[in-house]
């Protein structure tokens, strides 16, 4: 009785020192360089500054910032609403605000609005990448900041995340521009992260 007793504390130990790679916050795997599943942290404060090329030329910079939380009701559930602002601040033109929230592993974007009762809303990236999210990225080699690290290619539309920063690369639809000397000309801009600042 007494061996099966040692048995089963040495089985129990065993048990509790096994590392699971979706919730262990301190593993360091290639995947999670930043010891987390999160494809895009929500934290009012994050931002994230992208420059826009054709051909290796700069040509806009775009900055993305988490300016707001508040908390919403959503098919009777509460969820905290960021608010996010993005800008081009070399164009003319004004900011545009989205409301993003979290639910059951879904960022859903929904109408800004004052109202406390969300009536409306769209799903879009999946928040942690575990589960059924796996099936919507590809996994690939990615130097980030002076590292290799596996990065997420989002397969609908070729855009490349790095788990606990959000969206480092991303190519843009082509674009028809119509120019005055050379006529119409089909552009493809490239999105690639520049700065950030993600609260830990």
């Amino acid at each position: 009785m007494k061996k099966y007793a040692t048995l089963f504390l040495f089985c129990l130990f065993v048990f509790i020192s096994c590392k699971d790679a979706t919730t262990d916050p301190e593993a360091d795997y290639p995947l999670k360089p930043f010891n987390t599943d999160v494809i895009r942290p929500l934290s009012v404060g994050n931002y994230w500054v992208y420059n826009y090329t054709n051909q290796d030329t700069v040509v806009s910079t775009v900055y993305v910032n988490v300016i707001d939380s508040t908390n919403k009701t959503y098919k009777g559930k509460q969820v905290a609403v960021f608010t996010i602002k993005t800008e081009n601040r070399e164009m003319e033109t004004p900011p545009s605000f989205s409301d993003v929230f979290v639910l059951e592993n879904f960022n859903y974007h929904t109408k800004s609005s004052e109202e406390q009762v969300i009536t409306e809303c769209t799903e879009c990236l999946p928040y942690r990448y575990i589960g059924e999210a796996k099936t919507k990225f590809i996994e690939e080699e990615y130097t980030f900041d002076g590292r290799t690290v596996t990065a997420i290619k989002n397969i609908s539309d070729d855009s490349y995340f790095v788990l606990g920063i959000g969206e480092v690369e991303e190519s843009s639809m082509p674009v028809l521009v119509k120019d005055p000397i050379k006529g119409e000309t089909i552009i493809t801009y490239k999105a690639k992260l520049v700065d950030y600042h993600i609260n830990r």
